[in-house]
């Protein structure tokens, strides 16, 4: 009997051992991209915490720095020391397709039963779908669903323009929706002293984003150029076709040159950063007329972000309104490596972030600790002493910095946090006001190396030529008429067809 007994107790203690071992945490490695600015240190992110306590996981980290990270990820993949999950980052789809094919990078299309939140969400949205899969039906990573702002309509506006309107309202103005309504307005903003002080210290146009500000603005000539890629765009027809070569190019430069000269548009638009212009924004007198960004409190801060309203998509006399919109999303922002040794694990842990909670999470942080409900359905998030939500999400969720590979949660849509609430309003309205107006961006296209390196070495001087042309002829130290002929000349010499040619052939696959 009491040998029955202690084989018994054996037999007991054998199971809980293995029971112990079943439930020792699996260990995985994670290379993540950090902006220093905007993300703390991986491993003391409470999200991360938080996940890695949800599935029983032990997360490394190795970071690498966002201003170094082409340098090191690459000695990194050359010499073979691969993590298991590679996150908070956007890798090529040249890339990823390359590593793919050279067994350095898992294809998921081989795992999706593994990954059925992120597989729905990628079923439900087809634009999405698109960028997920190559041609071949391989799928190289997970990607970060784009933010939207409001159910009604998943389009969100690559930025908006917005003006002062308590400036509209003290010289008895109308909301234009014209490039020359537009211009009549900046012209009693510049001469008509609205903010009231007795100086002429107002400057009608500050862009947020200096150049590339501008380059939204082409928007008004009916110029997706913020959306292009190397200045290109594909017609109804589906052929590409250079941007910054057309009348509307020249109209677009024509426009804003006069806004320079005549003292409408800021003088140090190529030079500032963008908290130099939110010093001036937020300056004790009101000084910015109008200006274009995502959110009106990058430009003159909370206390003033809603008097700030978004205009009507202003086009020119001669064109049909026209706004690009943002991606469907942010491609290849989590990747699974064939050093993995548990790749099941490896995509419940990514997966995981394409469900509600897993969503929030990513985005908000951890509910009841770093955000929570309001009374009124509207959440807000849970702020210390002094802390600003930046600060917070910082350290509580992984979304601040991009390369997120995560769904976006809808309960975003629903925040009472008043910088948010601006952006969902306004954005919103200007996405259901016209949404006819709004344009896809340049699709994704994939080249096999040596084309790529051809196209790369072509767009770059191109590219850099128009940049550059561009502020001359803005300044006035080119003149748009007189050397117009000899711009398009140029361009044509830096071999402008042979990039259009290898675009097109890439569009067609």
């Amino acid at each position: 009997m009491k040998k029955l007994a202690l084989l018994l107790a054996l037999i007991l203690a054998l199971f809980s051992f293995q029971a112990v071992l079943a439930e020792e945490p699996v260990t995985l490695t994670v290379l993540v991209r950090r902006n220093a600015a905007v993300n703390a240190p991986a491993a003391e992110n409470t999200a991360w915490q938080y996940v890695a306590e949800q599935l029983n996981l032990n997360l490394e980290f190795t970071e690498i720095d966002s201003a170094a990270w082409n340098e090191k990820f690459n000695v990194m993949m050359a010499g073979g020391d691969l993590p298991d999950v590679i996150t908070k980052t956007n890798i090529t789809p040249v890339e990823v397709k390359k590593n793919m094919d050279a067994g350095v990078f898992v294809n998921l299309a081989d795992y999706v039963e593994y990954l059925p939140n992120f597989m729905a969400i990628v079923e439900k949205d087809p634009a999405l779908k698109d960028l997920v899969y190559f041609d071949d039906g391989s799928i190289g990573g997970f990607a970060q669903q784009a933010n939207y702002a409001t159910k009604e309509t998943t389009i969100m506006p690559t930025n908006v323009f917005m003006i002062y309107q308590p400036w509209l309202d003290a010289l008895n103005l109308e909301m234009p929706t014209t490039t020359e309504e537009l211009y009549d307005v900046l012209v009693h903003f510049r001469d008509d002293d609205p903010n009231g002080n007795g100086q002429k210290d107002e400057i009608p146009m500050s862009l947020l984003y200096g150049q590339s500000g501008l380059k939204l603005l082409a928007n008004f000539f009916a110029l997706p150029i913020d959306s292009s890629v190397n200045y290109c765009d594909v017609d109804d027809e589906g052929n590409v076709y250079f941007l910054a070569n057309t009348e509307n190019y020249k109209e677009f430069l024509k426009y804003f040159n006069r806004l320079y000269t005549e003292g409408l548009l800021d003088n140090e638009t190529f030079t500032q950063n963008q908290q130099q212009v939110l010093a001036k924004g937020t300056s004790e007198v009101p000084l910015i007329g109008t200006s274009a960004a995502s959110g009106a409190a990058l430009v003159v801060g909370s206390d003033r972000a809603w008097d700030m309203t978004t205009t009507p998509i202003i086009h020119s006399e001669n064109t049909e309104p026209l706004w690009t919109r943002r991606v469907a999303g942010y491609v290849y922002t989590g990747i699974i490596t064939s050093g993995c040794k548990n790749i099941e694990k490896a995509c419940e842990l990514l997966d995981y972030f394409y469900t509600e909670e897993g969503g929030r999470l990513a985005w908000m942080g951890i509910e009841g600790q770093d955000w929570d409900w309001n009374e009124d359905g509207t959440w807000d998030f849970l702020l210390k002493d002094g802390e600003e939500s930046a600060t917070l999400r910082a350290r509580a969720s992984l979304q601040p910095g991009g390369g997120l590979a995560a769904a976006f949660p809808e309960a975003w849509l629903m925040t009472s946090n008043k910088d948010e609430q601006w952006f969902n309003t306004f954005n919103g309205q200007m996405a259901l006001s016209n949404p006819e107006a709004f344009v896809d961006r340049y699709p994704t296209v994939t080249y096999d190396d040596r084309t790529q390196k051809e196209l790369d070495t072509i767009a770059a001087d191109i590219t850099s030529y128009v940049d550059a042309s561009m502020a001359e002829f803005i300044v006035g130290t080119k003149d748009v008429e007189a050397e117009w002929d000899e711009y398009c000349k140029t361009l044509e010499a830096m071999r402008l067809k042979d990039m259009l040619d290898i675009m097109q052939k890439g569009l067609e696959g």
